[in-house]
């Protein structure tokens, strides 16, 4: 599912890679309810200082991997 892409251990979740190229140690996302009718899904990323300079490269990864999700 959604989830298992981004940081539940998998060799190929989006955590695994921020791990491997120093950018991240943890990731935390899900489903966020706001409102009736709405609901947002939230990524949070706690990043190393090697990963404060990759900002771009991050969200892109992350964009990518909803989109193909969504395809």
């Amino acid at each position: 599912g959604v989830l298992g892409v981004f940081g539940f251990g998998g060799p190929t979740s989006i955590l695994t890679v921020l791990k491997k190229r120093g950018w991240s140690n943890k990731l935390s996302a899900g489903n966020k309810f706001e409102a009736r009718g709405i609901e947002l899904f939230d990524v949070d990323v706690d990043l190393t200082e090697k990963g404060v300079d990759h900002i771009d490269d991050i969200i892109k990864l992350i964009f990518q991997v909803i989109l193909y999700l969504f395809k």
